[in-house]
C-alpha cells in the first residue's frame, strides 16, 4: 500500500485500472475539542465521505474518498467538518491539483481535463478563480 499522500490522512485502501486510481483513506490527525463558535464540548457525530480530486499519478486520474468525521456541539449544536490546510471545498480537489492547473497555461483545457479526468468548465473556474 502506497504512504499517505498527503498529511492528516490515513490510507485504508488502494486501487488501480489502467486508466484511474482510487485512495480511501481517514481522517488521522487529532480532532477538534472545542467549538469554534461557543467553545463548548465537542462529540463525534459520524462521518461523511467526499470524493477529491488529485493529482495524476502514472498517467492515471485519481481520486481520495475520504471520510470526514462530523463534530457536533454539546452545548449549540452546531456540525462541524474538520477541513485539512490541503483541502479546496469550493473544488472538492487538493491544493495540489489546483496549483498544477493553475501553472499549466501552456496546456489547453482539453488536455488538462484528460489529465486530471476533470471536466473542461471546471478547469476553466480553477483557472478563473486563480486570474
Amino acid at each position: 500500500m502506497p504512504e499517505a499522500p498527503l498529511a492528516q490522512i490515513t490510507i485504508t485502501d488502494h486501487r488501480r485500472s489502467k486508466e484511474w486510481g482510487r485512495v480511501d483513506a481517514c481522517f488521522s490527525d487529532a480532532l477538534p475539542q472545542r467549538c469554534p463558535n461557543c467553545m463548548g464540548p465537542l462529540q463525534r457525530h459520524g462521518t461523511r465521505p467526499i470524493v477529491l480530486a488529485d493529482i495524476p499519478e502514472d498517467g492515471r486520474t485519481v481520486r481520495i474518498m475520504l471520510s470526514r468525521p462530523r463534530m457536533r456541539c454539546a452545548a449549540c449544536g452546531h456540525i462541524h467538518l474538520p477541513c485539512p490546510a490541503w483541502l479546496d471545498t469550493r473544488h472538492r480537489a487538493t491544493t495540489r491539483l489546483i496549483a498544477l492547473i493553475q501553472h499549466s497555461e501552456n496546456l489547453s483545457l482539453r488536455a488538462l481535463a484528460t489529465q486530471t479526468g476533470l471536466s473542461p468548465s471546471t478547469i476553466r473556474r480553477i483557472r478563473e478563480d486563480s486570474a
